[in-house]
């Protein structure tokens, strides 16, 4: 009985996790398209070089946009977006061609990572406090 129930748990489980994302989307940028998972109730919609994936009352959103790969360095792009973005950075973490700041604006959690590749300049943007969701949706970013 017990490994029923178990087993009922992990299909239940692996149900609600794999209904959880509605829809992929694609999107097309400078330097390549992408692919992203928007999960059930959030909406996607594309801006310049990338995609906004956010919940309907917009308290939580992830911004990802993809820009050709320049001399700046991962960390010096990210001090510039969040210059540009007003944000408050309490702390980073850099790993070279990948950093994290972690921010705050007006009370708003708010996160920018930076990766750097041999193409091309990727930028998230995670506002609000889902963060837990806006890592799963980011994880689902594929490049076309």
């Amino acid at each position: 009985m017990k490994k029923l129930v178990l087993s009922f748990l992990f299909v239940a489980f692996s149900l609600v996790t794999t209904c959880a994302m509605a829809a992929t989307e694609s999107y097309n940028t400078k330097v390549g398209g992408f692919t992203i998972d928007v999960p059930e109730g959030w909406k996607g919609q594309t801006i310049a070089d990338g995609c906004s994936i956010q919940t309907p009352d917009g308290s939580n959103a992830l911004v990802v946009q993809f820009f050709p790969a320049n001399d700046m360095s991962a960390m010096d792009a990210a001090k510039k977006m969040a210059d540009l973005a007003k944000v408050k950075v309490n702390s980073q973490t850099d790993e070279g061609n990948a950093v994290f700041l972690d921010c705050d604006k007006d009370g708003t959690p708010w996160g920018i990572l930076m990766v750097k590749t041999n193409g091309a300049l990727m930028a998230a943007q995670l506002v609000g406090k889902d963060r837990d969701t806006m890592k799963k949706i980011y994880d689902t970013i594929k490049g076309k």
